[in-house]
């Protein structure tokens, strides 16, 4: 019987954020929905919207981040995830300051 990934994920716990703020940099604490292992990654800017992946599970999520409040975490494929990091890279490679 196959089951379906964002199956399993919708019924997992929503992720909870931690975030602190130095210099311009913003330090972002995630749990992750699947395992619960708390991860980090900085950001720049009050708004983040793009991939996330577990450092330990290695589960991949698109999350969507807006005044320090978690808006969103979807369930992301292989594929899905590697499309949106290369949309980021292009971001930043075209982003002016």
């Amino acid at each position: 019987m196959l089951i379906d990934y964002r199956q399993q994920i919708a019924s997992l716990s929503p992720p909870i954020i931690n975030v602190k703020i130095k210099g311009k940099a913003m330090l972002i604490k995630i749990e992750c929905p699947k395992c619960h292992t708390e991860g980090s990654f900085s950001i720049s800017q009050a708004v983040y919207d793009g991939p996330y992946r577990c450092w330990k599970c290695r589960g991949l999520f698109s999350i969507h981040i807006e005044q320090n409040e978690l808006k969103s975490c979807e369930p992301l494929t292989e594929e899905e995830f590697t499309k949106q990091r290369e949309i980021e890279a292009l971001k930043s490679k075209f982003k002016r300051d």
